[in-house]
Order: C-alpha cells, then sequence, then structure tokens
C-alpha cells in the first residue's frame, strides 16, 4: 500500500510537473535565409563565412535547433521543447542551400527547413532551374536530402506568388502542397507566405490544403 501510495504521488507531480511544462510561454526566434554562399552583395545572400559564424554562435550560446512541426507538437500535445529553440529557414530552394547551409548545419548539429517554390524545381540536375540569378534545386537533390536527415522542406508556393493579391489563393497553395506529396514524395514541413504577405482568409486556405504550420 505504501509503494501504490508513492508511485500514485510521484505519478501526480510528474503530471503536475508535464502540465506546467506544455504552459511555459516559449520565445522561439525563428531566422529566415534564402541564399547562403559567396555571391553578390545582397541583403538575399549570407557568404558562408557569416553562416558558419552564426550557426557558431548560436550553438555556444546553447541553442538547439527545432522544426516548426515540434513547435507545433509543443502547442497541440505538450511535446518537449530544449530550454533555448530557434528555427533556421531558408527560402526558395536554391542549390546553395545543398551545397553550403546543409554542411554546416550538420557539422553544428543543427536542423533546418527549406520552403520550394516548387514550380521551380526541376526533374533532374540537367534541366536544373534559376530563380533570381541562381540555381535550383532539384527533385532528385531534394529527396536525397531530406533521406540525410538535416534539412526538412515545406512549401513556399507553386509559382511564388503574392497571395494578398490573389482573390483565391487556395489553387495554388494547394499545387504546392501536391507536389511535395506526389512528385517529391515528402510530409509537407510547413508553408511560409511569399513576400511575407496573405489576407485574413488566407491562413485558412493553406490549412485547408494541408499545411500544419506557416510562417
Amino acid at each position: 500500500l505504501v509503494t501504490l501510495c508513492i508511485l500514485i504521488a510521484a505519478g501526480a507531480i510528474g503530471y503536475s510537473l508535464w502540465e506546467l511544462a506544455t504552459r511555459i510561454e516559449h520565445h522561439v526566434p525563428i531566422l529566415m535565409y534564402h541564399k547562403i554562399g559567396d555571391g553578390e552583395d545582397s541583403v538575399w545572400w549570407v557568404t558562408t563565412a557569416d553562416f558558419e559564424s552564426q550557426l557558431r554562435d548560436l550553438k555556444e550560446q546553447g541553442y538547439r535547433s527545432i522544426l516548426p512541426s515540434d513547435l507545433f507538437a509543443h502547442r497541440r500535445w505538450g511535446k518537449w521543447l530544449p530550454r533555448k529553440p530557434v528555427i533556421i529557414t531558408f527560402d526558395d530552394g536554391y542549390l546553395n542551400c545543398m551545397e553550403n547551409a546543409e554542411p554546416l548545419l550538420r557539422k553544428y548539429g543543427f536542423r533546418g527547413v527549406c520552403y520550394l517554390i516548387t514550380g521551380q524545381i526541376s526533374e533532374t540536375p540537367e534541366t536544373r532551374r534559376t530563380y533570381e540569378g541562381a540555381p535550383i534545386l532539384s527533385w532528385p537533390e531534394v529527396r536525397a536530402m531530406h533521406g540525410r536527415g538535416t534539412v526538412a522542406f515545406g512549401g513556399h508556393t507553386r509559382n511564388h506568388a503574392n497571395l494578398r493579391g490573389m482573390q483565391d489563393p487556395y489553387p495554388e497553395v494547394r499545387a504546392c502542397y501536391d507536389d511535395l506529396r506526389n512528385i517529391g514524395g515528402l510530409k509537407p514541413a510547413g508553408f511560409c507566405y511569399p513576400f511575407g504577405q496573405y489576407h485574413s482568409k488566407t491562413p485558412a486556405d493553406v490549412a485547408r490544403a494541408g499545411f500544419t504550420t506557416a510562417v
């Protein structure tokens, strides 16, 4: 009887601590990158050296990366989060995400999420497209990166459309989701609004398309 009472008490304490942990407000910084490499002098480029320096600083300060899906699971089911979480994102799906960002993320023990303009992703590396002057990933490369586990992939619409200016953004968002599932064979890791713009009804369209998070 004493043992049972101790177990019940321990269970109650454990549940109370879990419930408290799920109610703690987490401030999660989200870092947005586009092109990583020694390209042009532009706000859309971060040099490889600067990117590594930033990752090193994050690690030294005790940050641990999570994905948007982890934050969703925390809010919905109380999934544990590290004490200092950070979300690292890459817009558009540039080849330099694989060539420059992925190795450095892996070196410092971080993960990231890359939001793809799915209409720009080519079937093969030989038919690679460019977007805003830089080469874009191909579907075989996306699948290979996903398999390595350092970078997850989400949607950034099919054509980088400004959803705020569209009367019905749902088809554009849904097409992106279908590309990720049907061509990429991926479970989409969330959505990112092109230009950071949307109107009041857009989040409902994003959810209806199948995405569970959006930034």
